[in-house]
């Protein structure tokens, strides 16, 4: 049985507080690129995927894929300490889902009190958040939540060789064949994850010269950051001489891309080695499952920040585009903060309060059967 021992550090809290605005920045420039049927105009819309010898709109087909990176970020983070969970996360699975739920819901409540309606569309997938998948990455983590016992279980039968053979195996299928065609294989989200939490598992019980390595983990880190940005400017480039690749510059923002999970894992690797106290940028890592589920509700995605970036080219114009975005970006985080605070101090309490009591009782229920049923066998 392997064992390996960490704790959970403070630049580990760093690293989230930039992974959560990274996401953030990309949704900005999402919606900068992305006509939305429920937006009222779409003259604000710039085609980031198209070729282009702008320099501004190059930087934010950066941006835009800078999410992948976020993601990987969080869901590697998770990684590293779940292998060291052998437990149940029903009730972080549960706390969740009913969070995801409440600020849908005040979302649609605060919508419908500032526009005075919305699509019936709209009032269905609001009300129902994770059955239609409004925020990937929370649906897609609950469900995680669920299997990783039995990935760790399955992970500890393996002898090293075994190991590293499933890590080459699940490399090859749903990272290196999913980055250039995701449906070759019947790729998802849920397997690249599992893909990813197996290599975090070889490196944290085999690997541990590369563990204690900050030098090896900067030139990795500092080959994927170069191999990220390469890929897309290459491909721009490219698409200027052959119009089939005219379209394709954003054809890499996609979770399987190598570069941002080699940048996930090295900047991780690089993070837990660095002891620091920060109050504030603990705070703001705590409050970052808020500050996306808030930045990032359909209806605010949908409607609002299209409504925000046509006021912005209709007021100064795409000049300075890339000062708007990053401006748009930090207020757009501030805010996100500042409602996830409220949140927190109020509605997140009384519910932590009810699923913890919830939870407790339907445990000893189950537990009440469970005896009865044995003892009368």
């Amino acid at each position: 049985m392997k064992t390996c021992h960490s704790t959970r550090k403070s630049g580990i809290e760093c690293l989230k507080a930039i992974a959560i605005f990274m996401i953030v920045l990309s949704h900005v420039v999402q919606t900068l690129c992305t006509e939305f049927s429920t937006a009222q105009s779409s003259e604000y819309v710039i085609p980031l995927q198209t070729a282009t010898r702008n320099l501004q709109y190059e930087c934010l087909s950066v941006f835009r894929c800078l999410g992948t990176i976020g993601n990987m970020t969080f869901f590697v983070c998770s990684a590293w300490f779940l292998l060291e969970n052998h437990g149940k996360k029903y009730k972080k699975a549960i706390e969740l889902l009913v969070n995801v739920w409440f600020i849908s819901v005040i979302w649609l409540i605060a919508t419908i009190a500032l526009q005075g309606g919305v699509s019936s569309k709209l009032v269905v997938k609001s009300l129902f958040p994770t059955l239609f998948g409004n925020n990937w990455y929370m649906t897609c983590y609950m469900i995680f939540l669920l299997a990783f016992p039995f990935l760790n279980r399955t992970i500890s039968s393996m002898s090293r060789r075994e190991h590293l053979r499933c890590v080459c195996i699940t490399s090859v299928m749903w990272i290196g064949v999913n980055f250039f065609d995701s449906e070759l294989l019947f790729a998802s989200d849920l397997l690249l994850w599992i893909t990813v939490y197996i290599i975090v598992a070889y490196i944290k019980f085999y690997v541990t010269s590369l563990q204690e390595s900050t030098k090896k983990n900067i030139m990795i880190l500092a080959f994927g950051i170069v191999g990220f940005v390469a890929i897309i400017v290459v491909t721009n480039y490219l698409g200027l001489i052959f119009f089939p690749l005219k379209n394709a510059v954003l054809r890499w923002n996609t979770n399987s891309n190598p570069f941002a999970i080699i940048i996930a894992i090295s900047s991780f690797l690089i993070c837990i080695k660095l002891n620091f106290k920060s109050t504030f940028i603990s705070y703001i890592s705590s409050h970052s499952l808020l500050i996306y589920l808030i930045h990032e509700n359909i209806l605010f995605r949908e409607i609002f920040r299209p409504v925000i970036w046509n006021w912005i080219y209709n007021r100064f114009g795409y000049s300075y585009i890339l000062l708007w975005t990053i401006l748009f970006a930090i207020l757009l985080f501030i805010g996100a903060l500042v409602l996830a605070t409220l949140y927190d101090c109020t509605i997140r309490r009384w519910l932590s309060k009810w699923i913890n009591d919830f939870y407790q009782m339907s445990r000893e229920f189950l537990l009440e059967k469970e005896s009865h049923i044995l003892g009368i066998k």
